[in-house]
């Protein structure tokens, strides 16, 4: 999906991904999310800096985000630029996301940590 106008990112979600109410998703550079992924409400994922006066003065300050497979992403959290989440990763709520984690990961917090990994 290629939104129209002077944004040119690319938001790609899988169809099976379930996404809540109010979530909301400001996509300048890239942002996928896998399949079967679940995302809380009131989830705000943002690829970019902003300043304090304009959400759309980005200061060309991008970079993708990518969120796995079978992956749930707690209410109320927010994912900021440059994060990869691994495949099956939970995100607790309320966490705010800053940093790049691998596949079987349960973090929260603020800013989130590693609480611990998941065995399959």
């Amino acid at each position: 999906m290629r939104p129209t106008g002077t944004n040119t990112g690319i938001l790609s979600i899988d169809p099976s991904a379930e996404i809540n109410d109010s979530v909301e998703i400001i996509c300048f550079d890239e942002v996928t999310i896998g399949a079967k992924t679940m995302i809380g409400s009131d989830v705000y994922i943002i690829d970019s800096d902003h300043d304090l006066y304009s959400i759309a003065n980005t200061h060309g300050n991008h970079k993708p985000i990518h969120i796995g497979s079978n992956c749930w992403i707690g209410v109320r959290s927010i994912i900021l630029k440059g994060v990869t989440l691994g495949d099956n990763c939970i995100v607790g709520a309320g966490s705010v996301v800053t940093k790049s984690f691998p596949d079987n990961c349960i973090i929260a917090g603020n800013p989130a940590h590693l609480l611990r990994m998941k065995h399959l």
